[in-house]
């Protein structure tokens, strides 16, 4: 009976667990990597996303979910903007959407304090990755976006990608 209501909607067998992310290597990894000023825009996005990861629990699908909202101007993208994120002198509060579980998209609030060494601190390097491609994103753009003309926002499985990627190195 257990089994059953573990068993994911039309599937005959349970859900496997994926492999846990190891913390301690990120932190060995970052901690050994130049400040934030000194990384390219591509390792600094990948610190990023793995700090968001990690921190905030930041699923691919919450940082380019594939839903829309429904507007009065018609249908509109739901994407990880820059108007979701605030920041603060003690760290930044994320407002994100769940597609499958937040039907009225009012979305729901995160709040991440600063770490106290600025080389692992996730809000610290999001200041910086933003800084970084502020030229390159609408004032209420995406937040991660793609590191070529035209920098549109990343996708779910580049955002995917970008963690398997900062997994192997």
């Amino acid at each position: 009976m257990m089994i059953t209501g573990l068993v994911k909607y039309s599937t005959t067998a349970p859900m496997k667990k994926s492999k846990v992310m190891p913390v301690h290597k990120f932190h060995d990894l970052f901690m050994s990597w130049p400040d934030n000023c000194g990384l390219n825009t591509k390792d600094l996005r990948l610190k990023a996303v793995a700090l968001l990861a990690l921190t905030l629990m930041l699923r691919p699908s919450y940082a380019a979910p594939k839903g829309k909202f429904h507007t009065a101007d018609g249908p509109s993208d739901l994407v990880f903007s820059g108007d979701q994120v605030e920041f603060s002198e003690n760290g930044a509060t994320f407002t994100l959407f769940d597609i499958r579980n937040d039907t009225s998209r009012s979305g729901f609030e995160v709040c991440i304090p600063r770490a106290s060494v600025e080389k692992i601190d996730p809000i610290a390097t999001l200041e910086a990755y933003i800084a970084r491609t502020n030229s390159n994103r609408a004032v209420a753009g995406p937040v991660l976006i793609s590191l070529r003309a035209p920098y549109a926002a990343n996708t779910a499985s580049s955002i995917a990608r970008i963690l398997e990627e900062s997994k192997l190195l």
